[in-house]
């Protein structure tokens, strides 16, 4: 090994140094404890000697490698003696060098010293550590060597004294909101928010009180100046990390550029996680500018006119804009009377979208929130009359979308005069199966919107006309598979007739929520409800359904059980369930119980022999049906139907506990 390092020392080749610090990494793994205790010192001053003395980046880079193995070797008291040395020795390296590979090397090999270093060494120079750091950052055009200095800064953070980081912490992200500033690597800046989001928990509330509103005026200038969108996200994150740390004074006074400022980040940015971020940021502002009174004029004028027009012209960010929107709706309602005409507009175009319930979600509350846009008037009984017109809009508008879909079943329904309803794309399609198609979609979506408004909460109490709803329910109920092909057979209502399941599965879901809104109000329509879940039992039911296979219209049948579990915990004793207790409980049992097939069961043995050969031919036959159909009972699922059988269960329990006692003793035995 001492030859090896003479080796070193005496040659100017870098080809044999190299090999010469290549055998003295093997060597170290069979070195023994007490040669490697006596001489270890010696060798690492060698190799940081070879650091200092040669200007080969390979040879370099080798001798910081050779370090890099001493380390977990090293003895407790040699580190303690000589780690302060090596650290400045690399960071030496690292002012003088300019290879980048050599610079990332001297930077690893210190992000190691530091979980071995002693509390006193720390506590020592780890200020002059970190100023190191800074200063490469500013020095460095390398985005690697960069990017290795803001993690070595990001291990400091977690070890630094209270005092220390007192004293240096605002002098510290003012370095990193400079490193965004001039650094044009995404990367690196990158890594910039990331080091400012780990000081925000640190930080003290009077250095916060001092610096908040620079550091945010500074991300924003970073989301109007990057392009790049992983930036640009961070900085709005870093943002909504500020906002609940924000004092009274700061956020009257800059709540409004703030707002003017996401707006502006939704107008000029075309990516959509971007935009998206914009307006969760935006969402956030406005909750939180509703509770201070001296905000919401400005925030009326100039602010939410400048959303909704933004908002009505761009599909982007479409989920996050429409959560905005519900927050303006709740809290802003009467600055947005003049855009109301066109909200209305932009939500119905939503209408004919198939299948994407979360944003159908936040349509549905947006359109039950539509009644408090304009003044609420004395004791806001303008909202009050402005929900009650809009539930029965949407009760019309069912009915006129039943109009279209049941006019191969029935009569055309006619309107009364003054009957509004929403203003939807026309379906004029010539295809009956596309036509069908989209009227479902818009049906389903209305009665979506109207289930909304019906279970979502809403300042002022609601007038709602049960009788309508109900009507819209019952006429869409009345029409049925059997009885639609009995009267007309073409194409028009066969295809009526696959859609029909979806239909009664929406208007359930309608009566359901008209349930859960009004309650026990519905008790002189008790009769009727009941009545409509046993017709829809009726017509979906089977004769002698075979075990192990899924029914047809379980879904449907399911939904039925549900609806009448939700009337009867609402009317308890009051619901009228025993006038139809007894064709109820035969519809219950046909989806509890379901009878196995009978097992046949033949000897074989000598008896077959004195058998005639037809004797013989039937019973091949019958060994064949047997085989067959032991084949058909492994493909049978057990499980089949429990979801069904699950909600009959439930409903019968809720029959006992409502009317138990009002049901026939005869029924009871059943």
């Amino acid at each position: 090994m001492q030859q090896c390092l003479k080796g070193v020392e005496t040659r100017n080749d870098a080809r044999t140094t190299a090999l010469s610090y290549k055998l003295l990494s093997k060597y170290l793994p069979l070195c023994l404890y007490q040669v490697f205790v006596k001489h270890a010192v010696s060798w690492m001053q060698q190799c940081l000697k070879g650091v200092e003395t040669r200007n080969d980046a390979r040879t370099t880079a080798l001798s910081y490698k050779l370090l890099s193995k001493y380390l977990p070797l090293c003895l407790y008291q040699v580190f303690v003696k000589h780690a302060v040395s090596w650290m400045q020795q690399c960071l030496k390296g690292v002012e003088t060098r300019n290879d980048a590979r050599t610079t990332a090397l001297s930077y690893k090999l210190l992000s190691k010293y530091l979980p071995l270093c002693l509390y006193q060494v720390f506590v020592k120079h780890a200020v002059s550590w970190m100023q190191q750091c800074l200063k490469g950052v500013e020095t460095r055009n390398d985005a690697r060597t960069t990017a290795l200095s803001y993690k070595l800064l990001s291990k400091y953070l977690p070890l630094c004294l209270y005092q220390v980081f007192v004293k240096h912490a605002v002098s510290w992200m003012q370095q990193c909101l400079k490193g965004v500033e001039t650094r044009n690597d995404a990367r690196t800046t990158a890594l910039s928010y990331k080091l400012l989001s780990k000081y925000l928990p640190l930080c003290l509330y009077q250095v916060f009180v001092k610096h908040a509103v620079s550091w945010m005026q500074q991300c924003l200038k970073g989301v109007e100046t990057r392009n790049d969108a992983r930036t640009t996200a961070l900085s709005y994150k870093l943002l909504s990390k500020y906002l609940p740390l924000c004092l009274y004074q700061v956020f009257v006074k800059h709540a409004v550029s703030w707002m003017q400022q996401c707006l502006k980040g939704v107008e000029t940015r075309n990516d959509a996680r971007t935009t998206a971020l914009s307006y969760k940021l935006l969402k956030h502002v406005l909750e939180m500018s509703s509770n201070f009174s001296e905000l919401t004029k400005q925030v009326a004028s100039s602010v939410i006119p400048k959303f909704l027009e933004r908002f009505s012209k761009d599909m982007e960010g479409m989920l996050a804009g429409l959560r905005c929107l519900e927050v303006v709706l709740t809290n802003y309602g009467g600055a947005c009377g003049p855009g109301r005409l066109s909200l209305e507009r932009f939500l119905m175009k939503l209408v004919d979208v198939p299948t994407a319930p979360r944003l159908l979600r936040a349509v549905g509350r947006c359109v039950a929130l539509l009644p408090l846009v304009g003044g609420g008037g004395t004791q806001r009984t303008n909202h009050r009359q402005q929900w009650t017109k809009a539930h029965l809009t949407l009760c019309h508008t069912l009915h006129h979308l039943l109009n279209q879909l049941y006019e191969p079943a029935e009569d055309m329904r006619t309107l009364l005069p003054d009957a509004e309803t929403l203003s939807l794309r026309k379906v004029r399609d010539k295809d009956p199966v596309t036509r069908v198609q989209r009227l479902t979609t818009q049906l389903g979506n209305i009665a979506k919107f109207l289930q909304a408004m019906l279970n979502g909460v809403f300042p002022v109490p609601k007038n709602v006309s049960a009788q309508a709803v109900l009507d819209v329910v019952c006429r869409g109920l009345s029409v049925q598979c059997a009885s639609l092909l009995s009267r007309n057979s073409s194409s028009e209502a066969v295809i009526l007739a696959c859609h029909l399941p979806d239909i009664h599965l929406q208007l359930l879901d309608v009566l359901k929520s008209l349930i859960l809104c009004a309650g026990r109000n519905l008790l002189p329509h008790a009769s009727i409800i009941c009545k409509l879940v046993l017709q829809e039992l009726k017509w979906t039911s089977i004769d002698n359904p075979l075990y192990g296979v899924e029914r047809p219209y379980r879904v449907l049948r399911t939904k039925a059980y549900e609806t009448l579990v939700t009337w009867l915990r609402a009317a308890k004793v009051g619901s009228s369930v025993e006038k139809v207790s007894d064709e109820l409980v035969t519809a219950l049992i046909q989806d509890i119980h379901t009878n196995k097939a009978d097992v046949t069961l033949t000897v074989l043995g000598a008896k077959n022999k004195n058998l005639s050969k037809r004797q013989k031919r039937k019973l091949a036959q019958d060994d064949r049906s047997q085989t067959t159909s032991s084949q058909r009972v492994k493909l049978l699922n057990h499980c089949a139907n429990s979801s069904l059988c699950s909600a009959a269960l439930s409903l019968l329990q809720w029959i006992l506990r409502a009317a138990g006692c009002l049901v026939k003793p005869s029924l009871h035995k059943v």
